[in-house]
């Protein structure tokens, strides 16, 4: 008896083991489906929109309209929502001279289309063509593009109504949005294997922005160096005094009072010129 009982010990203990086994896969499989459900529902209900190689070709239509075509890539990273997108709108705008001593409208919008209305499932993405013939450009444009000249750094605006469908089926209540796409070119040659231009929800800095920022900069920097110029004045002052005081035999503590009492003296006098300045 006492044999037998010691053949089905390590029956049991392979038995115990497997179980073990079967319950740490059954935890794993269970851990990785819960991350995958937590990041798929984090994942952003919102587009991924590019401009495909950042160029809009343009085509002679005839002695007085041109033909504007360009595509669109947009990607939906959400893994559960579909988004929609409707009321959509095209705009391209060259920018104004910066040699602009006003600080009006940057941007000269030359063309404005509409674009159909699309959906882009969950982790799919769509292709977006749009080709229209503006009946109305100005003569500057048109001369330009019809010519086979471009216009460089130029700014798409894309927008329209996003609709993202929720979790339980529902559609939210449709938003405006609109995409930038910058630093564009509209005509000339088709650049060849040209990287894509990424659009964001960020409008670009414009000319206005740029001067603001730069006559900031130079009003900052100008007072950097009025703040150096008092320090540098009164450290010569102060050391003036000093050489002037042990010239004259005069004891260390008068020096330095006097040297704290000259500093002072000046920090006010320049704090009041800075003022009126």
């Amino acid at each position: 008896m006492a044999v037998g009982g010691d053949d089905e010990k390590p029956k049991f203990r392979c038995l115990d083991a497997g179980r073990y086994a079967v319950a740490l896969a059954v935890a794993v499989i269970v851990v990785v489906v819960i991350v995958h459900a937590v990041a798929t529902v984090l994942r952003p209900a919102d587009l991924i929109v590019r401009l495909d190689e950042g160029y809009v070709s343009v085509k002679n239509v005839s002695n007085t309209r041109l033909s504007f075509t360009f595509t669109l890539w947009a990607r939906n990273p959400s893994g559960r929502v579909r988004i929609y997108f409707t009321d959509n709108l095209a705009n391209i705008s060259r920018p104004s001279s910066s040699s602009s001593s006003s600080l009006e409208e940057d941007d000269d919008e030359f063309f404005v289309c509409k674009v159909d209305n699309f959906m882009v499932a969950q982790q799919d993405a769509m292709v977006v063509s749009v080709t229209s013939s503006p009946e109305h450009l100005s003569p500057d444009v048109l001369n330009k593009l019809s010519g086979g000249g471009s216009i460089g750094n130029a700014l798409l605006k894309f927008s329209g109504s996003r609709i993202v469908e929720n979790y339980a089926g529902q559609n939210d209540t449709a938003k405006r949005v609109v995409y930038y796409c910058p630093a564009i070119t509209v005509g000339g040659e088709d650049p060849e294997d040209a990287p894509d231009v990424a659009c964001t929800d960020q409008q670009p800095p414009t000319v206005s922005d740029t001067l603001v920022i730069k006559v900031n900069l130079l009003k900052t920097s100008s007072r950097l160096r009025r703040a150096l110029n008092k320090v540098m004045l009164t450290k010569m002052i102060g050391k003036r005094t000093t050489v002037m005081s042990t010239r004259l035999g005069v004891n260390q503590s008068t020096v330095s009072l006097c040297g704290a009492s000259v500093e002072s003296v000046v920090y006010f006098l320049l704090s009041l010129l800075y003022k009126t300045m």
